[in-house]
């Protein structure tokens, strides 16, 4: 048995007896003993070292050295950077495993987002034009457990929090409201006294949810989104030039051919919304290069497209958002039956991100789809006039604790969604969170906070490993 002494040097003591009373009753299952340590010294220099080069490899020295600059802010910025570090480490930490949790089930299989950080998270509008309050980002979704999400957003939470130099006692109360709204809402689901098709909007929502789905749903407007990336000339609406916009770039003339001729393919075969097969609507105005955009897809090929939308008028055009899939970053780390069942449920990866989109969110994008062309596959999505995310900086204890709740309710909806017994889900994944949890839900909270701070942990330390070997050019090597 673990003693106080050796719990107290440890990072993280999940459920151990000898560390912290157990609730009358509980199984032998609930029990186990789960410890996870911080790694460091030249050892943990040389995993980072290794993971990141291998990571990155295929963006090329230039973009990838882009990356890391932008990963090198802060250590939430390299968190956001680094998600093939996660799994690694919990494969090899063996931390989402029945050894590595007392509330992990083989059958608690959800459709994952894959990455969910507190800046995965956003304000855009569904197929109805509600603006709504979502998770936005499926580059990394896959089937696997739910415990891979909802860990990692709670490591995010205690990241922000420190940013803000809020103290690790409020920061696990934040986790556990995080983990409370979660396990409540699938709860409600599971006893049917509330639905996963509710979506969060500025009606339900409160702190800075709400004002960001307000003032986006005010304030941004399709004109104001068109005019930011484009210009009009004889009635035809072309990109801006790399001057005008240094998010945009040319594209060459093999990559506009290469993507004019994917269009019918994309829009006959892989959209299925009612928007399908429409030759006019998405007749191709212009196409440019993507840049500069986001942090852990920073330097994937990435291109906008503008269509001519439902009227030949410049005012309506839409842009698609054309992006680049390959492997998500727990794929190295899967057994090769889970690899298995990741490749043989999808066509190929871009279909697996259009897919964990339309299982994820409720009245998801009629423009989803997917094309191939220049040897790549690539997800196709509306760029949404509304797309904002959270600014989390300046939170307190009140403010990150509302953020929080309604990223757990967020989540609880999205997993409830995807079940149904397709691609690996289970039938009822609220039904089996119900049963890992119920009436040992604040032993789950503390296992999560506690992961969370520990994983906080590793990832300051991770962070100043990081910038010594990125000053020593140690990366994109």
């Amino acid at each position: 048995m673990t003693s106080p002494s050796r719990c107290a040097a440890l990072a993280v003591v999940l459920l151990s007896a000898a560390c912290a009373p157990m609730a009358a009753g509980l199984s032998a299952r609930r029990m186990l003993i789960t410890l996870y340590s911080v790694s460091s010294g030249s050892a943990r220099t040389t995993a980072i070292q290794s993971n990141l080069n291998s990571a990155n490899k295929a963006i090329g020295p230039t973009l990838c050295r882009q990356k890391m600059l932008q990963m090198n802010v802060s250590a939430f910025s390299f968190f956001r950077g680094s998600n093939e570090l996660y799994y690694q480490d919990l494969k090899n930490k063996s931390t989402i495993s029945a050894t590595g949790s007392s509330f992990y089930s083989a059958t608690a299989t959800p459709w994952l987002q894959g990455d969910f950080h507190a800046l995965n998270i956003g304000t855009y509008d569904n197929d109805a034009g509600t603006v709504i309050f979502d998770l936005n980002d499926f580059d990394e979704s896959f089937v696997g457990n739910f415990l891979y999400d909802v860990y990692r957003l709670a490591a995010s939470i205690v990241l922000v929090g420190r940013e803000n130099s809020m103290t690790d006692t409020d920061i696990r109360s934040c986790v556990k409201s995080f983990v409370n709204f979660y396990c409540d809402k699938m709860s409600g689901i599971k006893q049917g006294t509330i639905s996963d098709s509710t979506v969060l909007t500025a009606s339900n929502t409160y702190g800075r949810v709400d004002d960001l789905i307000i003032n986006a749903a005010a304030s941004d407007t399709r004109k104001k989104m068109l005019d930011k990336y484009s210009t009009v000339v004889n009635s035809k609406r072309t990109f801006m030039t790399n001057a005008q916009n240094p998010d945009l770039d040319a594209v060459n003339a093999t990559e506009r051919t290469a993507i004019t001729n994917a269009m019918t393919a994309y829009f006959t075969s892989t959209v299925t919304s009612s928007l399908k097969g429409n030759t006019a609507y998405f007749a191709v105005q212009d196409v440019a290069r993507r840049l500069n955009a986001g942090t852990g897809s920073l330097g994937k090929s990435r291109y906008y497209v503008i269509i001519q939308g439902a009227t030949s008028d410049a005012s309506d055009d839409r842009i698609l958002d054309v992006k680049l899939q390959g492997k998500p970053s727990v794929y190295p780390y899967l057994t090769s039956t889970a690899k298995a069942a990741v490749d043989n449920a999808v066509a190929n990866d871009a279909d697996r991100a259009v897919k964990a989109y339309k299982a994820l969110i409720k009245g998801a994008d009629n423009h989803l789809g997917y094309m191939s062309f220049l040897s790549g596959f690539y997800s196709v999505r509306e760029r949404s006039p509304f797309k904002e995310s959270l600014d989390t900086t300046g939170v307190d204890l009140s403010s990150l604790t509302n953020l929080a709740e309604q990223w757990g309710w967020a989540l609880a909806n999205a997993h409830a969604r995807s079940d149904g017994g397709l691609y690996g889900t289970p039938a009822s994944i609220e039904s089996i969170v119900y049963s890992l949890t119920n009436g040992v839900q604040d032993t789950f909270k503390t296992q999560v906070a506690d992961f969370a701070i520990a994983y906080g942990n590793q990832v300051s330390t991770d962070f100043s490993l990081f910038r010594a070997s990125l000053a020593g050019n140690k990366l994109c090597l």
